[in-house]
């Protein structure tokens, strides 16, 4: 009966070592998404928009500043190879990445809400690999690679918080990133286009990626042997996949969509979509960009002294608005530049899509503060455009008095003629 018993009590003992070990040790290869709102809004609004926040010590020499400047402003014609952000499930995690012929330079960026992540980079023969170049703040560190050798390359990432991953590349290979799409068109003219709809969880719709638009710059095709769609949570965790234009069902979580292939030479290579995806919500679009009127530091440091009156938000739709001061890079050198970034809500089905936002707190406001909002807002065009032939009106009003008040942002959504 002992021996028994002592037997059972090892097995037991066994199981809780392997489970410890592969919930808490052993390195994992997803993150699991939280909701931010109520932790860091700026980090949520960035990540939601493809972008990243990076706190950077005001005594920094500008040298440094200009640096992480022109490697955003060259990350703009660099695709997505891969994006996950969220809370680490155990104290590593690994990452692989899959890197084609045809990419010139990679940029890795790991990053926390207030500390910086360890990283590992090891490439296909699982040698660690010393960047080209590194950009370090406060709580991130981004990782440029020059030629990066073709193969499946490593991630290892040692941190006890929410993080976000992004890995981007240079490539001369065109790739169209998966996208919804459904059947449209008079009666004998029907064919796939965008999809309009609202994303409903447990619903079915075809995802497709035009295998055909994979091609060199020099315009010679690619010979694609196989290809896959997979669906991703924002951790990295699988949730659907299948063939090209096959149907999907739609998660109850928000996913991006990633694109993985092989070509008749038996080389990989794989594509993200920057956008996210979620279910039961409009899809949010954005809009950017700089104003044009000249920005003294004065303005800067009212822009700055309170978070309610540059950031506005809407958690039912997602939508949110946020000015900054930067300094950008012009032909003269560094410059302050006001900066407005929007997220908000576009229903295609519709002519105009109207979002009322507020001011992220929730005190109400002096007359004294609503005006200075008012004046943060007027540097900016009543209309801004985005690539996508959007425009968004901007109209803002204080409400209440006589002593309290509150700002009110009401943005529209219209196709440009």
């Amino acid at each position: 009966m002992k021996k028994i018993v002592l037997i059972a009590l090892s097995a037991i003992s066994i199981f809780l070592t392997f489970w410890i070990y592969r919930n808490y040790f052993k390195p994992q290869n997803v993150l699991r998404p939280t909701e931010l709102s109520d932790k860091n809004i700026y980090e949520k609004i960035a990540r939601s928009a493809g972008g990243e926040v990076v706190h950077i010590d005001t005594g920094s020499s500008p040298e440094k500043m200009n640096d992480f400047i022109q490697m955003n402003y060259e990350e703009n014609n660099y695709v997505l190879l891969w994006a996950a952000e969220g809370e680490t499930i155990s104290h590593e995690i690994l990452t692989e990445f899959q890197i084609d012929q045809n990419i010139k330079k990679i940029s890795i960026l790991v990053s926390g809400l207030n500390k910086k992540p360890e990283v590992e980079v090891f490439n296909p023969r699982k040698q660690k690999v010393t960047f080209t170049k590194v950009l370090e703040s406060k709580q991130s560190i981004k990782q440029i690679f020059d030629h990066p050798e073709q193969g499946k390359w490593k991630l290892k990432i040692s941190s006890s918080e929410n993080i976000q991953v992004k890995i981007l590349a240079l490539s001369d290979l065109l790739v169209s990133p998966p996208e919804p799409v459904e059947l449209r068109g008079r009666p004998g003219h029907e064919g796939y286009f965008q999809y309009r709809g609202t994303f409903v969880s447990g619903s079915k719709v075809k995802f497709n990626s035009d295998l055909s638009t994979i091609k060199l710059s020099s315009n010679k095709d690619m010979n694609i042997k196989s290809s896959e769609i997979s669906l991703l949570s924002l951790g990295g965790k699988t949730l659907e996949s299948g063939t090209v234009n096959s149907d999907f069902r739609i998660p109850a979580e928000p996913f991006r969509t990633l694109i993985t292939w092989t070509d008749g030479e038996g080389r990989s290579g794989q594509r993200m979509s920057q956008r996210i995806f979620e279910p039961n919500k409009l899809p949010l679009v954005s809009f950017s960009m700089n104003s044009d009127q000249p920005t003294s530091q004065e303005f800067c440091d009212l822009i700055n002294s309170s978070a309610s009156w540059n950031l506005f938000a809407e958690a039912k739709t997602g939508a949110s608005v946020i000015v900054s001061c930067n300094l950008s890079d012009d032909i003269q050198g560094l410059k302050l530049k006001t900066h407005i970034s929007l997220a908000v809500p576009w229903d295609q089905r519709q002519k105009t899509t109207t979002v009322v936002l507020s001011q992220s707190d929730l005190n109400s406001l002096t007359k004294e503060n609503c005006l200075n909002i008012e004046k943060i807002f007027s540097k900016f065009p009543k209309i801004i455009k985005n690539k996508e032939n959007l425009s968004a009106s901007l109209t803002f009003s204080c409400v209440g008095g006589p002593s309290r008040f509150n700002a009110i942002l009401n943005i529209k959504v219209f196709q440009n003629n």
